[in-house]
Formats: C-alpha cells, structure tokens, sequence
C-alpha cells in the first residue's frame, strides 16, 4: 500500500517530526499536546474529505486509505495455521527473523533499564531476574495471542 508513496510518507513523516521536537523541547503539556498532534492532523484531513464532497471509497480508489479488511474471528490465528504447513509462508517467516531478534534485544534492554530507573525513583528493591521472567513469560502469552509485545515505552 504504502511503499514510500509521497502522499503516505510525508505527512506521517511531517506530523512525526513535527512531535518528536514538542516533546523533545518540553512545549505544552505532553498529556494534551501528543494526543492534539495526532488528532488536529485527522481532523483536517477528513475536514477537507468531505468538504471536497469525496467518500472514503473514493479516498481508497486513489490510494489515500487501506483497502477494506473484514473482521475475521480471532481463533483463526490457531485453526488456520496449527497442522496445515501448506498455508504458512515460511519465506515471509523467514525474512522477519533478523527484525525479531533485534526486538528481542531492544525489548529486554528496555525491560532491564525500567527496573533499574524504577529503584532509582521509588523506595523499593524489584527483583530484576523475576521482573524480567515475568515480562518474557508476558510476552509469550501476548505472542500466542497474535498481540504485539508488551513494549514498556508505551
């Protein structure tokens, strides 16, 4: 869908910069102006969607939105894949490795630096081995799932 396409790529990558510097240089309060960056730039967009008298479908005919996915039930996860090696694309799988053991490593080194910032803010000692089995142990269940990983920075 995307792909680096111009009229996907620079508004995200304009309104991502544009907060990365109001929370790195401390203007406003975070808890308003993050969720206002986020929102005011949709609020214009469809502002000027539907004051153009274009539709959502026409929004997707010219590239602007994803094409509509359907709702599927969520044990599908399981029934379509456990047993039926013909249906997983391993060649896929296999391209998402080297991003999975890099956010192995950036989770866990997030996981341990929480630990140590939260005995260095609160009075009290976590057990950072059982901290850290528990947010691995977390992570497996969420992955079962089909759930992203619990990321702590968000």
């Amino acid at each position: 869908f995307c792909d680096m396409e111009p009229q996907q790529f620079m508004p995200a990558a304009l309104i991502g910069i544009a907060l990365y510097f109001i929370k790195a240089l401390h203007i406003g309060n975070p808890t308003i102006m993050m969720p206002l960056g986020l929102l005011v730039p949709l609020g214009i967009f469809w502002g000027v969607v539907f004051a153009s008298g274009e539709t959502v479908d026409s929004m997707r005919q010219q590239g602007w939105l994803f094409v509509e996915i359907g709702n599927e039930p969520f044990w599908w996860v399981w029934t379509d894949s456990i047993g039926k090696y013909g249906r997983i694309n391993f060649s896929a799988w296999a391209r998402t490795l080297p991003d999975l053991a890099v956010f192995i490593i950036v989770s866990t080194m997030d996981c341990v630096l929480k630990i140590h910032a939260t005995e260095s803010k609160l009075p009290l000692k976590p057990d950072s081995d059982q901290e850290a089995f528990k947010f691995g142990c977390f992570n497996y269940i969420l992955a079962a799932c089909g759930a992203a990983t619990g990321y702590m920075q968000l």
